[in-house]
């Protein structure tokens, strides 16, 4: 019969093979998962402020007043065609100069 004995040392490095490794892996993995997720968060959470100031510039001017809605149409003052055309609620259309001249931003 055969009798093997077992060696202290060698149940150590196997037991740091079989355990420690792993969950040292799995950590690893999990922090670098914890690690890209927070990053895609705070990039996504940028993007959407910055689109946020980039709409408010757009429909304000820059004493935070309110434009009126704008679109590609025909300037009835100067009497061109206009990429951004402000609409009036009295109908009239005005380009961005003479809505400029017509309306002078003015601080009160």
């Amino acid at each position: 019969m055969i009798s093997y004995q077992i060696n202290p040392e060698m149940l150590i490095r196997y037991w740091v093979l079989l355990i420690i490794v792993p969950l040292a892996v799995g950590f690893f993995i999990l922090a670098t998962i914890a690690c890209l997720t927070i990053l895609n968060h705070l990039r996504h959470s940028r993007r959407e402020r910055n689109a946020a100031k980039q709409a408010y510039r757009e429909d304000h001017d820059a004493l935070g007043q309110r434009l009126p809605p704008t679109a590609r149409g025909f300037c009835t003052q100067c009497e061109t065609l206009t990429k951004k055309a402000f609409f009036l609620p009295d109908g009239t259309h005005l380009c961005e100069e003479c809505y400029d001249q017509k309306f002078p931003p003015r601080l009160s």
